[in-house]
């Protein structure tokens, strides 16, 4: 008998931040709905995980990102420049620090992964 594994999911969207922040008088906008989904794949701890990427698919459901498109994504681009952060804004949990995105990969193809170490409650 072949079981199928599953695994959690947790939602939310990248942020850039320049780092240390600047102030600013305008309040932030309401946060728009959950653009990235997060398939854990390991826990290292409760604060630090490993996740594939998916966004939302054509339909009702989510798919992996395409890294083909990655070179387009402004929290992509930004990640590992001098002065800025990334970071994951995860529904209800709050802000994680990115500490890797990487090309992995499993018997279905290719994958972005993002590492996450837990920030602050936002």
């Amino acid at each position: 008998m072949v079981t199928q594994e599953t695994r959690p999911f947790v939602y939310g969207r990248f942020l850039t931040l320049h780092v240390p922040p600047i102030t600013s008088v305008i309040p932030p906008p309401a946060a728009p709905p959950p653009s990235i989904a997060l398939e854990i794949l390991r826990e290292f701890s409760a604060t630090e995980l490993v996740g594939k990427v998916y966004v939302r698919g054509p339909g009702p459901g989510w798919v992996p990102m395409d890294s083909g498109i990655l070179p387009g994504l402004e929290w992509y681009r930004d990640f590992g420049k001098k002065d800025w952060a990334v970071q994951f804004e995860m529904i209800p949990s709050g802000r994680w620090n990115v500490l890797n995105f990487r090309i992995e990969s499993d018997e279905r193809g290719p994958y972005l992964a993002a590492a996450l170490k837990y920030a602050s409650p936002q």
